[in-house]
């Protein structure tokens, strides 16, 4: 079911402001649905790690896959004090590095479900607040269903702790996508 935000709904989201014990989104819904049917997916699934590799799992998330729409871009809402808010875009995902574990190469596999340009940036992070950019393309043309694969070994005899992967830009808002990260001992 596809839904809609009503104006009302996300004034009164944003406001925090509570009706006679009723928060403002049963009272006026934030979100309104519409009767769409969805079609059943038919989109294929990511490949398997290269052999000998794992999954990493991801941060906040479950698994060690993940498919995401791009949102809007991250839009601070001026207003005073605290009715101030943000519109946080999901534009970055982490993947946790176990700890005690030794790889020699990431594999990031990534699985564009729209055609069309994207906005790509990896990075391996360290636990001394460093990070390591080992991928940055900027409107890379890419076709619905056919894998990219990066691959980068680290660059320095600490292992990182995250693997970060940002897909984003206000010119790619809607397009969608499917991505995971392996570790190679």
């Amino acid at each position: 079911m596809l839904r809609r935000v009503t104006p009302i709904g996300l004034a009164m989201f944003l406001l925090g402001l509570n009706l006679g014990g009723v928060t403002s989104a049963w009272a006026f819904p934030l979100w309104q649905a519409q009767s769409t049917p969805i079609a059943p997916s038919t989109e294929p699934p990511l490949p398997p790690p290269p052999p000998g590799c794992e999954l990493l799992r991801l941060v906040g998330g479950e698994g060690g896959e993940v498919t995401k729409t791009v949102s809007v871009p991250s839009l601070p809402i001026p207003l005073p004090g605290p009715l101030g808010a943000n519109v946080r875009n999901n534009w970055n995902t982490d993947w946790a590095v176990a700890g005690g574990r030794v790889y020699r190469k990431f594999v990031v596999t990534f699985l564009p479900r729209s055609n069309g340009t994207f906005n790509i940036q990896m990075f391996l992070k360290y636990s001394d607040n460093t990070a390591d950019r080992f991928f940055n393309e900027q409107r890379t043309s890419l076709n619905a269903n056919e894998v990219f694969i990066v691959e980068t070994i680290p660059q320095r005899q600490e292992q990182p702790f995250q693997v970060n992967v940002m897909v984003g830009g206000a010119d790619i808002v809607g397009r969608r996508y499917s991505v995971s990260v392996a570790g190679c001992p």
